[in-house]
């Protein structure tokens, strides 16, 4: 007996060179905990002018 082949959609097959991509230097969390540190330096800063 012999059987048909299906055929395998491409998003199953799994890929044996499957190559680990690096991650973004700047990641999300890193760039809102730098923004944050900017404005409030920057707040700070502004209530000793406007206080001198």
């Amino acid at each position: 007996m012999v059987f048909n082949d299906k055929k395998i959609p491409r998003h199953l097959i799994i890929q044996e060179d499957y190559e680990i991509r690096q991650r973004p230097r700047f990641g999300f969390l890193k760039i809102v905990i730098l923004s944050v540190l900017v404005i409030s330096l920057t707040y700070i800063i502004g209530l000793g002018v406007v206080q001198g």
